[in-house]
């Protein structure tokens, strides 16, 4: 066996250890000792930039059917990129999905109605976009620990680039059948 193919070899072998036993401490996993993850709190996420004067009245121009809806419900489950949001925000929106539980701030929690009910569809729109302060702090190179990074407020990246604007809107349509839901 080449160096190349045993240093390779080796690699795998410790990110699949690496792996198992992540999957062992994670809540839920096989540590019978391990908790479920605590609901996020009804916080609203702060955004990458003040929201659009002209967004922050939009209402979403897609009709609330159930053909956007289940396109909004197949981009949160498992067709948006470069990440679904069901990993972070989870399967009810609570923002306890499988990475949610580990991130500090904790993504928004979609279930609680005073979030929604006081966020409009141009901000959520605007939020998925943009991003929820991941890159909303210029720091010049000096303060910046790990170069090449940024601080960020949460870890929520923007979309721009991966959704269209009409797959965002689809998104917000689901949003918010995800609070009535919660409600219902």
């Amino acid at each position: 066996m080449s160096g190349i193919s045993k240093r390779y070899t080796l690699s795998i072998v410790g990110l699949v250890a690496m792996a198992a036993l992540g999957a062992c401490q994670s809540p839920g996993g096989s540590d019978p000792t391990a908790t479920a993850p605590e609901q996020t709190p009804c916080t609203k996420a702060t955004q990458a930039s003040p929201v659009p004067l002209e967004l922050q009245s939009t209402v979403n121009p897609l009709p609330a059917d159930s053909a956007n809806i289940a396109a909004g419900r197949r981009l949160y489950q498992r067709d948006a990129k470069p990440l679904a949001c069901v990993e972070c925000h989870g399967p009810a929106g609570r923002g306890d999905g499988p990475i949610g539980v580990y991130l500090a701030p904790p993504p928004t929690n979609f279930a609680c109605p005073e979030v929604i009910s006081d966020t409009s569809d141009g901000e959520l729109f605007w939020v998925i976009r943009e991003g929820s302060n991941y890159l909303g702090q210029v720091t010049v190179r000096s303060e910046i620990k790990r170069p090449g990074r940024r601080p960020a407020g949460t870890a929520m990246r923007p979309h721009r680039y991966f959704l269209s604007e009409e797959e965002t809107w689809q998104l917000v349509l689901y949003i918010r059948d995800l609070q009535q839901a919660d409600e219902g």
